[in-house]
């Protein structure tokens, strides 16, 4: 059931969307100990975030993560109470100068209109603010689908970390094929020019490691290597510093994004 880190962007896609993959309460389970979650209040409906602080080699960190469990209802879509929740937990650990871990896996914030109306769209950009401006360290690691401002929400970190088979992307390869080139069938073909595998990421500067997929005990051991190198990196930096390198990063993408549309032309489109 493995893929080839070379495999195609739709096959890894396909993979990353497989009920049978693993999930943020695995990578939980695994790797941390002492876990105190914080509920959401008046949820009739399971939340799709989990919300928690424990313990990381025995260093106090913050958690967030999305859950996407089709069987407990838990669509991995986040509402924009949950956006607001990651924004008083990235609060909370600057007061207690803890850091911040976040697994992302969500095909997109939830677009239905009750959400819209609760303010979705505003909710999600204040979450992007926090996460930019917090004074306390962010490792994000992407695990299964990283959709649209659903997981960018999430994952402004100073390391990104990605499984060989996630994919991360501003839209779903069916959303870029229906409104670029009216047809949703063609998701296969646009997947092939949008960039949005773990290799193609790292290639373009944008993700910092690669987790390979060889077994659910090597995929944890890397989780565990990668947080430890990183936390240790990034804590010894004071706040400005960090912000500072923070800044850079993501002025370093956003140089990268526009060189690449120059060097293709504008966008590589399947016609």
């Amino acid at each position: 059931n493995q893929l080839p880190l070379d495999a195609s962007p739709w096959k890894s896609v396909q993979k990353a969307r497989d009920s049978r993959r693993f999930k943020a309460s695995d990578i939980l389970a695994a790797c941390f100990e002492n876990l105190i979650s914080f509920s959401a209040n008046n949820r009739c409906s399971p939340s799709s975030l989990i919300s928690c602080i424990g313990l990381f080699n025995e260093l106090p960190v913050t958690i967030l993560a999305h859950q996407k469990d089709i069987l407990n209802g838990q669509s991995g879509m986040l509402l924009p109470s949950d956006y607001r929740r990651v924004v008083r937990a990235i609060k909370q650990a600057e007061k207690f100068k803890r850091p911040i871990i976040t697994l992302i896996d969500t095909p997109g914030a939830d677009p239905s209109m009750a959400s819209e109306l609760k303010g979705q769209a505003s909710a999600i950009s204040e979450s992007l603010a926090a996460f930019a401006n917090t004074k306390v360290c962010v490792i994000t690691i992407i695990l299964s689908e990283g959709g649209s401002g659903g997981a960018l929400a999430m994952g402004i970190g100073d390391a990104l970390l990605m499984l060989e088979h996630a994919y991360y992307s501003i839209i779903s390869p069916e959303g870029y094929a229906s409104i670029l080139l009216r047809d949703a069938s063609k998701a296969k073909q646009v997947a092939q020019s949008m960039k949005i595998t773990a290799k193609e990421l790292k290639a373009m500067k944008i993700v910092d490691a690669i987790i390979l997929e060889q077994s659910y005990e090597d995929i944890i051991r890397q989780v565990k290597d990668y947080l430890n190198n990183y936390l240790g990196k990034l804590m010894a930096y004071d706040s400005q510093t960090l912000a500072e390198k923070r800044y850079e990063k993501y002025r370093n993408i956003a140089r990268s994004d526009a060189k690449h549309l120059i060097d293709q032309g504008g966008l590589d489109l399947v016609a």
